[in-house]
C-alpha cells in the first residue's frame, strides 16, 4: 500500500510496517504522533516505502500434559493426555502420576 493509505490504516487504528524492513517495528498513530512499537516517534521523510498492515503474531499455547498408572477393570492402564475428565468416571482410579510435561502448540 502506499504510504497515503498507510496513514489513514493507522489513523483508522491498524499497524503497519514498511516492506522489507528487518527490525519488524510496526508503527502507529496514538491519537497525536505516529510512534513506532519501540516508543519512539516516526518522522515521516521523503523517502515512499511500500507498507503492509501489520500481523500481530499469535500466542502460543501451551498445554500440560499428564500421564497416569490407572486401576481399570482389575487391571492398568496407563492414561495420557491434557484433559483427563474421563478419568473422574468411577472405573479409573488415579494409581501414580508417572511424567507431566508441556507440550507448545
Amino acid at each position: 500500500m502506499t504510504t497515503k493509505e498507510a496513514i489513514q490504516a493507522m489513523l483508522d487504528g491498524k499497524k503497519v510496517v514498511p516492506s522489507g524492513w528487518s527490525d519488524g517495528l510496526y508503527i502507529m498513530f496514538n491519537g497525536t504522533h505516529f510512534i513506532r512499537e519501540d516508543g519512539n516517534q516516526f518522522l515521516f521523510g521523503s523517502l515512499e516505502y511500500d507498507w503492509e498492515i501489520y500481523e500481530e503474531p499469535k500466542p502460543k499455547q501451551v498445554l500440560v500434559i499428564e500421564k497416569w498408572l490407572c486401576e481399570y477393570c482389575g487391571g492398568y492402564v496407563v492414561v495420557e493426555g491434557n484433559d483427563l475428565n474421563f478419568m473422574r468416571n468411577e472405573m479409573f482410579k488415579k494409581v501414580k502420576l508417572l511424567d507431566t510435561y508441556e507440550v507448545e502448540l
